[in-house]
């Protein structure tokens, strides 16, 4: 939005991208309606154009996300078009639907996003 990096996210389909509820929870309809999404960057500093640019189409944050404490601090970003994948953008590793390898309900850390404020 604006033409600036604000928060970061995780590609999880050709459609969607996981980041952090306190990324776009006040976000007004018209704000989401210029949220744009960069894909293959790989630097900020110095700026590397993205390989690929797509526009949000819809946001969804979870319902019970608390804006003090940061529990539940989770979002989902809908793209307006799939991506395609390529050698440097591919969604992140999530257990197939039909594992018995999952991971719902339990407790879990994320990390590598970085801090909700500027340092």
């Amino acid at each position: 939005m604006y033409n600036r990096q604000f928060c970061g996210g995780s590609l999880i389909d050709s459609i969607h991208v996981v980041t952090a509820a306190h990324c776009v929870v006040s976000f007004s309809a018209r704000n989401i309606s210029k949220l744009r999404v960069a894909l293959g960057m790989h630097s900020l500093r110095p700026v590397k154009d993205p390989q690929v640019t797509k526009t949000v189409l819809r946001v969804a944050y979870h319902n019970d996300f608390n804006a003090e404490t940061f529990y539940n601090d989770i979002a989902l970003l809908t793209l307006d078009s799939p991506v395609v994948f390529t050698p440097t953008i591919s969604p992140i590793c999530l257990p197939p639907n039909d594992s018995s390898d999952q991971h719902a309900y339990r407790k879990t850390v994320a990390i590598g996003w970085g801090a909700p404020t500027e340092s």
